[in-house]
């Protein structure tokens, strides 16, 4: 009755389960802005009468409102419900069954997810020993398989929270003229690097962002900007009406404030930055980050995951290639980081105590 591929496939899983603080999912937990709030709750109750009919179809106003946002054209755009719907778009549009995508690892599951339902084979770009990656070497596999039509560089990575350098994946672009190159910068509002601007300077380059990670996850609302040639193309695969109507009103209203938005972003990059030296004290192996989440890397931290949620807080644990584990830790309010501190100096303190014993 069902495809021989699903006996063994493994879609994204999330456990359901209550958490005292949620720190696993790398959601903005900062209080949204009680000005943006209302504006919010005052553009849905005025258009409430509406629902009865479908959403615009590519989300045209939408489009718009991101098309200033950016002085760009309307035309640069297409919008997903989330970021995951754009990246299965892309892959359907770009690849034929049995051709190769080439990303990171470790790098965001759904690439992998995605790529394995459509038949399309996954390469990968290791990390070396330092958490760096040589450009070198995405251009050497991407150019010694013609089967891989699309390479995807999440940055800053998730889960790790590494950069990649700018000008690294410009070379990368300029290289592989004939591949779809995709910068998944669904964190960049958390770094110091705008990655935009390589839709102009390249033609075969298209940049997702997301309004998930900034504090409105539960609108499930990505988009993603390229060249009018390669979103009209996009927009052939697209569903109709993929994107809900309140989610459109809520993310174009998000983007005329933006304002308001700033100062949770900044406050989140401040928090991270103190949690990361707050680690570093504790004697962990702490990744220089630049997303809303930091990652502890080394052995024994499943071992932590499960301290800490027996104390009621949800944290997300990655097993490595390099035999290695990773901790990926959401910036939370102060409140919780507070708590996940004084939860993690305990499990410090119960590790040294059996140790001296």
């Amino acid at each position: 009755m069902f495809r021989d591929k699903l006996k063994n496939y493994k879609n994204y899983e999330v456990k359901e389960e209550n958490y005292k603080i949620k720190l696993d999912a790398n959601e903005n937990l900062n209080p949204m802005d009680e000005g943006l709030k209302k504006k919010i709750l005052n553009t849905l109750a005025e258009n409430v009468d509406r629902i009865c009919f479908y959403p615009e179809n590519n989300s045209d106003t939408l489009r718009e409102e991101l098309a200033k946002f950016y002085g760009l054209n309307k035309e640069n755009f297409i919008v997903g419900n989330g970021s995951d719907q754009l990246i299965q778009i892309i892959m359907q549009a770009v690849c034929e069954k049995n051709d190769a995508i080439l990303v990171l690892n470790p790098s965001f599951v759904m690439y992998r997810i995605t790529a394995g339902i459509l038949d399309i084979e996954v390469k990968q770009v290791p990390f070396n020993l330092e958490w760096k990656v040589d450009v070198k070497d995405i251009i050497n596999i991407a150019q010694e398989d013609d089967r891989i039509k699309a390479v995807f560089l999440d940055t800053p990575n998730n889960p790790t929270g590494i950069l990649l350098n700018k000008e690294d994946i410009s070379r990368a672009a300029e290289t592989l003229k004939n591949k779809i190159l995709v910068v998944d910068a669904a964190y960049a509002e958390f770094c110091p690097c705008d990655y935009v601007d390589l839709v102009g300077r390249h033609e075969n380059v298209i940049v997702l962002k997301t309004f998930s990670k900034i504090g409105f996850a539960g609108i499930r609302c990505g988009y993603a900007v390229s060249s009018k040639h390669i979103i009209d193309n996009l927009h052939k695969v697209k569903p109709p009406y993929n994107v809900s109507f309140y989610t459109q009103m809520i993310a174009a209203e998000v983007l005329k404030n933006f304002d308001l938005v700033k100062p949770n972003i900044q406050k989140t990059v401040e928090d991270r930055e103190k949690l990361k030296g707050d680690f570093r004290a504790l004697g962990f192996n702490v990744l220089d980050g630049y997303g809303n989440f930091l990652s502890i890397v080394g052995e024994g931290l499943d071992d932590i995951q499960i301290f800490l949620r027996s104390k009621g807080i949800a944290v997300r644990y990655f097993t490595l290639d390099k035999g290695t584990g990773l901790l990926r830790i959401t910036v939370g309010t102060k409140e919780q980081n507070e708590e996940l501190l004084k939860a993690l100096k305990e499990w410090r303190g119960l590790k040294d105590e059996g140790q001296d014993g």
